[in-house]
């Protein structure tokens, strides 16, 4: 079932190219001189010299690349380069030209010479300029560094030293810090260093936060050696956080080897001040140990400290050694970097040969599991289960649970007989999988199943144990008819997104919870979700393979009535929920946050009457739903966003409801193209009254929408849908459990305003790619309370 090799060809390129506004080819292509060009055996090209060695095979390989090759100087347009291949089709040559690209083989134009004195900073830059994509070509790289200002500041000797290792790079100006005569507003870059125990870097490090300056931090001692953070002030943390976090080295530096380590940090420097390097001090440092096994490298993450006003973090302190405190620091450690740090080659990892055989790969079944064929879905032809009120049935038949598992995780067929997952995950990659305990389902007999969304078949493993079922979902009351567990297929995600895929699994598998509750609610079923799952025993009781994290449980959502002739108890056999619960309508007042001192907020009300929707079942909409990323600048009427955050807070209050987690998210409405009484700006919905905005920021702009995105080219939406979660209360309430359940709140949330947008002729696209740090000040948050966690985009869809 897995796609054979690990192939890209450059027609599928070309295609991905035309297709993603976030791709756009070189104006004039040009392969930097620098690059070693290889025969590589009967079909292929070896080039060397860029970041990563490249292959590019087959026949076009050897016959058409090295004649297109000797064009590609920067001096031709792509038009002009095809001009010259008249025997060619059209799309050939600008097939090879985005294959080549995509490679990280070009550069766009010819820049002149650089200085004498600056030839290899120029070749330097030439070879890694694609890296990042922030510039063009290599002198946009060289104009970054010779118009930057760099200060250094620590001891005579160890500044000395420092400036010794960055000049000649390329810097225009150069000096130490007594220099700038305590103005360092015209600083681009200020760089500590400290060679000696008993230098102390306070002074200089909080003079460059009260000015709005970055500031590398560096750290030479004996035997540890400490590069970074990157202190942007106000972003993610400050030089008295980090201490507090982690430990400075000890002891002076090693004289014969200080002149190498200030080396690599000048080299740091150089790679945030060209752009040519991948962010990565932002939220952390590096960390070299000298031990008798030889220099052992580490990544240490930072982060700013709850109550810290350096920060703008509001809340109590946490305890750096309290799980909840790791929880809090990876989610900073996954963060995306400041938009003046962004890195437009991220996305392009989406066309990678794996990535693309990832989003190919299918579950394969569990071979020798006896398999139970499972009836068609029902289309689902009633009204949208959030327009009235039906019913809840205690029973639950094989096709109510067919339906339910094919629209939460299954697949439709579409043209040539692809398929199509119905509910989105994060890269098309189908991360969440549903095991199924049967207890009481009409039509199917009792035991433990796993759902192949494939075959839309249940694969039979054993039969269940009651009492271990109830134990691992933290229960002392009889199962209802059917209970459906969610795990996340984490490995593969991992395979694609490293370490933030435990963000995207959650998200994923919120998503998945979100349909489940509506398709529930449309076949007029009751719900309940298990808040205090054992994670491990659950895995155990369904034999999930776990290995390595392959898959991790997610939640468990039971189905149909509880069996009336069971006694009921109340006394939980999992973890204890705390007392004091806090529901979707947020804290109580006495802990909520005061208005923004900055402006005055002031409340709009959405318009009351209801939006018709244009289709009119719930099937159709599930069925209908696609991720839409080009727009029209169309208003979207106040009716209709008065729907999105109206239901989008329903859907939270529903899982609630249902014994779901107790923690708070809350939807925010950034508003580009003004509708009715809405003007453009940030509002925050009253979780209380949701037809009630708070006006947090006048006026909102493409590009305020554009630095708050990854992916650029979904800035033309006219409104986007911020969910944030308030990390103090999911901490102090759950434990470090409370960022999972962020985590799926939201994803539900996401869930229902995809199926809103549908309903209502709208598209919609939802993205993890968020950049936290430029909405914080958009909307005056303080990143803990209100952590954004995901975006939606909406509007109605452009032509293609």
């Amino acid at each position: 079932m897995k796609p054979q090799g690990l192939l890209v060809h450059a027609e599928s390129m070309a295609r991905h190219f035309s297709a993603d506004a976030d791709l756009a080819l070189p104006e004039r292509p040009r392969i930097p001189p620098e690059v070693l060009v290889l025969p590589f055996d009967e079909d292929g090209l070896l080039f060397v010299g860029t970041k990563q060695t490249q292959l590019l095979r087959g026949r076009s390989a050897r016959d058409l690349l090295p004649r297109l090759i000797l064009h590609l100087t920067g001096g031709s347009t792509v038009e002009e380069i095809v001009s010259r291949f008249p025997g060619l089709a059209s799309g050939t040559i600008r097939n090879a030209v985005a294959l080549l690209y995509s490679r990280g083989l070009l550069e766009d134009g010819c820049p002149p010479p650089a200085a004498a004195d600056l030839q290899d900073v120029d070749s330097f830059l030439g070879r890694f300029v694609d890296v990042t994509r922030a510039n063009r070509n290599r002198r946009e790289a060289l104009d970054r560094l010779q118009a930057s200002t760099v200060f250094v500041g620590g001891s005579d000797e160890a500044a000395d030293l420092m400036q010794r290792q960055l000049a000649g790079s390329g810097i225009g100006r150069l000096g130490h810090v007594r220099d700038a005569e305590g103005d360092l507003r015209g600083c681009s870059l200020l760089v500590a260093v400290a060679t000696r125990e008993a230098d102390d870097l306070t002074s200089s490090l909080e003079q460059a936060r009260q000015q709005g300056v970055w500031a590398l931090h560096v750290r030479a001692a004996q035997d540890v050696v400490q590069i970074g953070p990157l202190l942007m002030p106000g972003q993610v943390c400050c030089y008295r956080c980090m201490r507090e976090i982690h430990d400075l080295p000890h002891g002076d530096a090693d004289p014969d080897l200080v002149s190498f380590w200030l080396g690599m940090a000048a080299l740091e420097a150089f790679l945030v001040l060209s752009r040519v390097g991948h962010p990565h001090l932002h939220n952390g440092f590096e960390l070299y140990e000298r031990t008798r096994h030889g220099i052992v490298p580490q990544h240490r993450y930072v982060v700013g400290m709850p109550g810290c006003s350096r920060c703008g973090l509001g809340g109590p302190p946490l305890d750096p050694k309290t799980p909840a405190f790791l929880s809090w620091l990876f989610h900073s450690s996954l963060s995306m970097p400041p938009h003046e740090l962004r890195s437009p080659r991220e996305h392009q990892h989406h066309y990678d040969a794996s990535n693309i055989a990832l989003t190919l790969e299918v579950d394969e079944p569990y071979y020798g599991a006896p398999v139970v064929a499972l009836p068609t879905a029902r289309l689902l032809d009633g009204p949208l289960p959030w327009s009235e009120v039906e019913s809840q049935r205690r029973e639950i038949d094989l096709e109510d649970l067919a339906t339910l598992l094919w629209y939460a995780a299954g697949y439709q067929k579409i043209e040539d007989g692809a398929l199509r997952r119905i509910a989105p995950t994060a890269g098309g990659l189908g991360s969440p999988e549903l095991f199924v305990i049967a207890h009481r389902v009409r039509g199917l007999p009792e035991g433990l199943y796993r759902y192949h969304s494939p075959r839309h078949v249940l694969e039979r493993l054993r039969d269940s144990s009651l009492p271990v079922l109830q134990a691992a979902l933290g229960i002392a009351t009889a199962l209802p008819p059917c209970t459906i567990v969610g795990t996340g297929a984490l490995g593969k995600l991992r395979s694609k997104y490293q370490n933030f895929s435990y963000r995207l699994v959650n998200l994923d598998a919120g998503v998945a919870l979100g349909y489940l509750h509506d398709v529930a609610a449309a076949l007029g079923l009751q719900v309940r979700e298990y808040s205090n799952v054992h994670d491990k025993a659950i895995a155990e009781a369904i034999s999930l393979p776990t290995a390595g994290n392959r898959y991790v449980p997610t939640f468990a959502i039971g189905l149909g009535g509880e069996d009336p002739r069971a006694q009921e108890t109340f006394t939980a056999l999992g973890p204890q929920v705390l007392d004091g619960v806090i529901d979707a309508a947020g804290p109580p007042p006495s802990q909520r946050r005061m208005r923004s001192d900055r402006q005055e907020n002031r409340s709009v009300t959405a318009a009351r009457g209801e939006a018709t929707p244009t289709l009119s079942t719930f099937g159709s909409v599930l069925l209908t739903r696609r991720s839409v990323r080009a727009y029209t600048m169309q208003p979207i009427t106040p009716a209709i966003l008065q729907r999105f955050t109206t239901l989008a807070v329903d859907i939270c209050r529903k899982r609630i409801d249902s014994d779901g987690a107790s923690v708070h998210v809350r939807p925010w409405l950034a508003l580009r193209v003004p509708s009715g009484a809405l003007g453009a700006g940030v509002y925050q919905i009253d979780v209380e009254r949701p037809d009630d905005l708070v006006l947090r920021l006048g006026g909102f702009s493409r590009d305020d929408m554009e630095r708050c995105l990854v992916q650029k080219s979904l800035s033309c939406a006219p409104a986007m849908i911020f969910i944030t979660g308030d990390f103090g209360s999911a901490l102090a309430e759950r434990g470090s459990r409370g960022y999972r359940e962020l985590l799926l709140q939201a994803g539900a949330v996401v869930s229902r305003s995809l199926l809103v947008a549908t309903a209502h002729g709208l598209g919609a696209c939802a993205s993890a790619g968020l950049i936290e740090a430029s909405f914080r000040p958009l909307a005056n948050i303080d990143r803990y309370r209100d952590c954004p966690l995901v975006v939606l985009t909406a509007g109605y869809p452009a032509e293609s």
